[in-house]
């Protein structure tokens, strides 16, 4: 999938997060946490496919290295629950925002949703693998 779907599924996952909570919920979260959850569900949902920046230093050829590692390390769960991880801290990382907890949903999520969108096409993920 093309990161636009990702970015977008991403958008509506928050979305639709957001429009299931309670009123009072969602007034005392305000737009302030409402923004912050869109924020970190498009990342989240993108955050996988960092690997293009440097797959293509892990072979001697470019090509056969992003061929090799693109949907490798980043997209397996282990990795997606640590890069969720690692969204959830650098967003955060002045201090806890209210909702918190649906922000750390979303993150976590979020990766682990790319590497099921990625594996709905004929590429494919092995989001068990480990080496």
């Amino acid at each position: 999938m093309d990161n636009i779907t990702h970015s977008l599924f991403g958008a509506t996952v928050s979305e639709s997060l957001w429009n299931l909570l309670p009123a009072n919920t969602q007034e005392r979260l305000g737009p302030a946490t409402r923004k912050k959850m869109l924020l970190t569900s498009v990342l989240a949902n993108n955050f996988p496919d960092i690997d293009v920046f440097f797959s293509r230093y892990l072979h001697s050829s470019p090509q056969l290295g992003n061929l090799l590692h693109h949907r490798g390390h980043t997209h397996t769960i282990l990795l997606a629950l640590l890069q969720g991880l690692l969204l959830f801290g650098i967003l955060n990382r002045k201090s806890l925002s209210r909702g918190w907890r649906w922000i750390l949903f979303l993150a976590l999520s979020g990766t682990c949703t790319h590497i099921l969108l990625d594996g709905l096409n004929n590429y494919g993920v092995h989001p068990f693998w480990l080496m």
